[in-house]
Parts: structure tokens; C-alpha cells; sequence
């Protein structure tokens, strides 16, 4: 059968068992195979003699550890250009890195930050920024690129509304993960233009030589 462990009572090595059925069965701390130590709340699986749960095998998942340990996180997403800020731990963090561009490098930073806060980040790590100029149309103009590394960061606190499972889980990597992907695509695509029109220009050239 399968339960949850509602009650412990360590000093005489017992505790209660919900049952999936809904019934309530006790248990001795003895009857448990391996070295888990038992806590309530965790899952488990047992045979029954009459109201007695014996024969016990816990089974914690991750987040059942994960939910007893608390950070504190930033107040604000920042750009950190390397390592990782003082006091803090990292937890999780983005494959790749993200890259957006902007006329106004405020406003690229901007970008970035947001950015990262919407896939779950709170700091860009390996923070980069690059100026370089962009033709169009016959004009040259100023541009930034920005790049970084979206991640999770936090300070373990002995209390807190925020635990370790759901900071593992924060991030949205599959969001980050379509953002490079797109990235790259477009990259490429630019990379083939290029090359057509080093192409078409040959043959124009080529063209006008046997024309001569």
C-alpha cells in the first residue's frame, strides 16, 4: 500500500499513517527498511497487519528537501559582467547566452534585464555590451548589442516565503532556449544573403567583362 506519514514521535519510535484508502494506521520507526530518517509529510509505501503499517520504504522526492531549505533573492535583477555577486549561490541558469541589440545602450540593458525577469532570471551573468555600426538604406547608424547569461541566483536564510525547489524551477528554459535557437537561425540567414549577393555580384561583373 501507499501513504503519507502524518505524525512522528521520536521518543518512542512510532507515528501515524494516512493511507490512500483513508485509513489511519500507526507504525514503528523500526519497521523501516534502509536509512532514510522519516519526517512527516513524506511519501511511502508499506503492508498492513490489521491497523499496523509494517514493512515500511520511504520515498522522498527532490522538492521534499528541496521545500525545507529557504533563500532570500535579489530585490533587483542586475548585470553582472563576471563571477557571481558577493553573498549569493547560483541555482540555476540559462544554457545559453542572450543577446539583443538597441540604437540606446539604456534602453538594450533594459531590454536584457526585462528579458530575463520574464523567463524567471533574477541577474544576467556574463553581462557583455559591444557598439558597432549598421547600414541601411545608405546611412551608417550607431547601434549596442548586449549579451548575458539569464540565471537564478539566492542566499540560503534560515527562514523565508521562498524555497529551494521552487528557485530550481524558476527559470523557463524552454522559452530561453527558442529565443537562441531563434538567434541563431536568423544569423544564419543573414550569413546566406550575404553570400547570394557576393554571388549575384559576380556574375554582374562577369557579365559586363564579355560585354566589353
Amino acid at each position: 500500500m501507499h501513504g503519507i506519514i502524518t505524525a512522528l514521535d521520536e521518543a518512542s519510535s512510532t507515528g501515524r499513517i494516512q493511507a490512500d484508502d483513508g485509513r489511519i494506521l500507526s507504525f514503528s520507526t523500526l519497521e523501516i527498511k534502509g536509512d532514510i530518517h522519516p519526517e512527516a509529510s513524506m511519501e511511502v509505501s508499506f503492508d498492513v497487519i490489521e491497523d499496523e503499517a509494517i514493512n515500511l520504504v520511504l520515498h522522498p522526492d527532490d522538492n521534499f528537501y528541496d521545500n525545507k531549505v529557504f533563500y532570500k533573492v535579489p530585490k533587483e535583477t542586475g548585470l553582472c559582467r563576471e563571477g557571481i555577486p558577493d553573498g549569493f549561490e547560483l541555482i540555476d541558469r540559462s544554457s545559453h547566452a542572450i543577446s539583443l541589440e538597441s540604437r540606446n545602450l539604456t534602453r538594450a540593458k533594459w531590454e536584457l534585464v526585462n528579458y530575463a525577469n520574464e523567463c524567471g532570471g533574477n541577474v544576467v551573468l556574463k553581462y557583455t555590451e559591444t557598439k558597432f555600426i549598421k547600414n541601411s538604406i545608405g546611412f551608417s547608424l550607431y547601434y549596442y548589442k548586449v549579451s548575458g547569461i539569464p540565471a537564478v541566483i539566492g542566499t540560503k536564510v534560515p527562514s523565508s516565503d521562498t524555497t529551494l525547489s521552487e528557485l530550481k524551477h524558476q527559470l523557463n528554459h524552454k522559452k530561453l532556449d527558442e529565443k537562441y535557437n531563434l538567434e541563431v537561425n536568423v544569423n544564419i540567414g543573414k550569413k546566406v544573403i550575404t553570400y547570394i549577393g557576393a554571388f549575384l555580384m559576380l556574375i554582374f561583373l562577369m557579365g559586363f567583362l564579355y560585354s566589353l
